[in-house]
């Protein structure tokens, strides 16, 4: 975070490596959520897979968020980070949603 004020920048996305443990990610969403609430910081902050899910559950009954890996593999992050035997490159969006509903 320091070396993101030190550079002038005023929007920062961050993105949770694979590698990164659940507790890392818990401590950054922490971290990220009082940057805007409390903490007086000139960078708003954004943890990418953590807001999405929190707006998802705001706006949504259901999660409705997917992701594709660089390989077209699709997940569904809300059902604990588990891989589908869905991918980009050999089934249909429409495929992939409706499993997605059911």
């Amino acid at each position: 975070a320091k070396n993101t004020i030190s550079i002038g920048t005023n929007f920062a996305i961050l993105i949770k490596s694979p590698k990164c443990s659940e507790k890392s990610a818990k401590k950054a969403y922490e971290y990220i959520y009082k940057s805007r609430v409390k903490i007086n910081t000139p960078v708003c902050f954004m943890d990418f897979y953590g807001d999405i899910e929190r707006i998802d559950s705001i706006i949504s009954d259901k999660s409705c968020f997917l992701s594709i890996n660089g390989n077209g593999q699709v997940n569904f992050p809300s059902l604990c980070n588990k891989s589908t035997e869905y991918n980009i490159l050999n089934s249909t969006i429409e495929e992939i949603l409706s499993s997605a509903v059911d």
